[in-house]
């Protein structure tokens, strides 16, 4: 009897996480993604002003790893068939931010101005995004 219980909660479980995401579950890594990106542009912005390199440094690596471990959790939601291209564009928007995060935790100089630019307005469609999910 309680073999079967367990097979039953075990099968049940099993399809709970199979299901696939809808808006809610896709809104969280979206909205750290677009959190990491503003975050991310901040950063730069105090490396030009001459921050402290070593702050700046430390915190670009810890933001180059919460950005990948977003993309990651966002990679692994399986969305309903309407919300894929929602996944797709937040993935693809959000792509180089892990590297310039890298950059500036290297040591390198500020992002070229272009690069941020493109941070903004990538950082800018994700909370469109966001706020579409969350309608």
């Amino acid at each position: 009897m309680f073999a079967a219980i367990l097979l039953v909660v075990g099968i049940g479980g099993a399809l709970w996480f199979q299901r696939p995401a809808h808006e809610d579950e896709l809104a969280i890594p979206i909205g750290e993604l677009r959190s990491q990106g503003f975050e991310l542009k901040l950063l730069n912005d105090y490396a030009g002003r001459g921050r402290d390199r070593r702050f700046v440094t430390a915190h670009a690596r810890h933001l180059a790893q919460s950005i990948a471990r977003a993309r990651d959790e966002l990679t692994s939601l399986q969305p309903t068939p309407q919300l894929a291209a929602t996944r797709a564009a937040a993935l693809q928007r959000s792509a180089p931010w892990a590297d310039a995060a890298a950059q500036l935790g290297a040591g390198d100089a500020q992002l070229a101005p272009a690069s941020a630019a493109q941070i903004v307005a990538a950082a800018e469609q994700l909370q469109a995004l966001e706020d579409a999910l969350k309608r």
